[in-house]
């Protein structure tokens, strides 16, 4: 992620971590599973509130916990610690450039995208729900369509396109993830064009072939009968042509006629009509 220069961008990304950590009136803790997040944490706190925060292990992760002068950052970033519900507040989004900052601090505090090889999933996770329906808001504002569930206790708000994902990492500055969103939907589009032609030809081949069996069998029914010795030249040197050439296509039966394809096509057909009238005489 690129480090926001104004200072107005940096006190946005640094409300996005906020809330994404444990708040109460005498205890600030952030836990994830990445020392740089807990040190950038600890770091955006120190140039916005001067506040010492303290990282740690916590388990598989990392905890950055405030130490002292929690009330001054809840108050630097008009967090209530007493409400009801935990709600965003648009006075620390005030520039144009906030809001993606504020995406961008939120996610490294509580988000979460899977490898683009694997698929396309970008998450922001909170225990909030009031918070959640603010954050969606705000990410339908940018242009986005976000999903929203529930998942043990907790509010998920969620992409699944890769164009959705490609666009927000894109918006919170991770140009470089963006890049391999961007990588994997074209090669993922190219495997499912070579798919589609596979069985589009497949299915083509498969079709040339029962019709060219349905044509042998047309022949043989009127060698049985004995009208084959009665068809003209130019029925007889396509029926002579397919006997010759089970598996052939009709261009390249039309090819070895010297005929366009629609003649052979027609004088095929004309063979299976004329088998199935001696049948229907017999």
């Amino acid at each position: 992620f690129h480090t926001p220069v104004r200072d107005i961008a940096v006190r946005a990304e640094g409300y996005g971590m906020l809330l994404g950590a444990e708040i109460s009136a005498d205890r600030i803790r952030l836990v994830t599973e990445s020392i740089d997040s807990a040190t950038r944490f600890a770091r955006l706190l120190d140039k916005l509130c001067r506040a010492s925060v303290e990282v740690s292990a916590s388990g598989a992760g990392y905890a950055a916990e405030v130490a002292e002068e929690t009330m001054r950052v809840l108050d630097f970033f008009y967090i209530d610690p007493g409400a009801l519900a935990r709600r965003l507040s648009r006075a620390n989004l005030e520039e144009e450039c906030c809001p993606a900052a504020f995406l961008r601090g939120l996610f490294l505090a509580c988000g979460y995208v899977t490898s683009p090889e694997k698929g396309y999933r970008l998450e922001f996770v909170t225990r909030h729900k009031r918070l959640s329906d603010d954050l969606a808001t705000l990410l339908r504002e940018r242009g986005f369509s976000p999903s929203v569930s529930n998942r043990r206790g907790m509010r998920v708000i969620y992409f699944k396109s890769g164009e959705a994902v490609e666009g927000l990492l894109t918006l919170m500055g991770a140009v470089r993830s963006a890049d391999e969103v961007a990588c994997a939907r074209s090669r993922r589009a190219v495997l499912n064009n070579v798919n589609r032609q596979m069985n589009t030809d497949t299915a083509n081949i498969q079709k040339s072939l029962t019709a060219a069996l349905e044509q042998i069998e047309a022949i043989t029914r009127l060698r049985e009968t004995g009208a084959y010795d009665f068809l003209s030249d130019e029925l007889l040197l396509i029926a002579q042509l397919r006997e010759q050439n089970p598996d052939a296509t009709l261009g390249y039966l039309a090819e070895l006629a010297k005929l366009p394809r629609s003649t052979v096509n027609r004088r095929l057909l004309k063979l299976r009509e004329l088998a199935e009238a001696r049948s229907e005489a017999r």
